[in-house]
């Protein structure tokens, strides 16, 4: 059973950076059809929804308090039909956002989106489209499999998402910095990472799924 697109469309957005998500309900809520309220945990949304609270589109960041990977997608998805999920999030684990997919969700927005482009896509979502930004579907399955990184590369990354520098690792793991340089270029590699960032936001979605 798809949302219905009526007069009014209920959007959530859960995400726990609350300047972010204030932002974008300012924006959405200019339209005249879109009615927008807000949480900040994955605590709160699951009590909206069951509360029957009517929501017809939810944007869910899948890092802030009260997610469990995709278990929480799950529920949440659940919770929510006919309405659907949307992983509206900063990090681009492809096969995380797969399998979002896989159990439900209706696609991925970036939080890099342009605001301007948002209205157009939650209006295809609620009308039973799936969405998700054609350079995500561009990249093979295998890019960002963090199963292939090696024992060694695993350790070395979960430093990196507690926030430690090289110096910090090179001096836990008693090797050289340039080692660690050497471990982070391949890992970046492997996951198809723009950046340190970006693979430590992938490792770690991973490791909550």
């Amino acid at each position: 059973m798809q949302a219905s697109v009526s007069k009014q469309l209920s959007i959530m957005i859960a995400d726990d950076h609350v300047l972010v998500s204030e932002a974008i309900a300012t924006v959405l809520s200019g339209q005249a059809d879109f009615d927008v309220t807000t949480v900040n945990s994955g605590h709160a949304a699951f009590a909206a929804l069951d509360a029957k609270t009517p929501i017809d589109i939810l944007l869910l960041d899948v890092d802030m308090p009260g997610m469990k990977g995709i278990d929480s997608v799950k529920g949440l998805v659940k919770l929510i039909a006919p309405g659907y999920v949307v992983i509206f999030s900063a990090m681009t684990n492809i096969e995380f956002v797969r399998r979002a997919i896989s159990v439900g969700a209706r696609g991925f927005i970036p939080k890099t989106m342009p605001l301007g482009s948002l209205e157009s896509i939650l209006r295809l979502i609620a009308s039973g489209q799936i969405f998700v930004p054609t350079e995500l579907t561009l990249v093979p399955a295998s890019s960002s499999d963090v199963g292939s990184l090696s024992e060694r590369e695993k350790s070395v990354m979960g430093y990196v998402v507690h926030g430690k520098s090289n110096k910090e690792i090179a001096l836990a793991l008693a090797v050289p910095v340039t080692t660690i340089k050497m471990v982070m270029r391949t890992v970046c590699k492997k996951l198809a990472a723009k950046n340190r960032t970006e693979a430590a936001m992938m490792y770690k979605n991973s490791a909550l799924a």
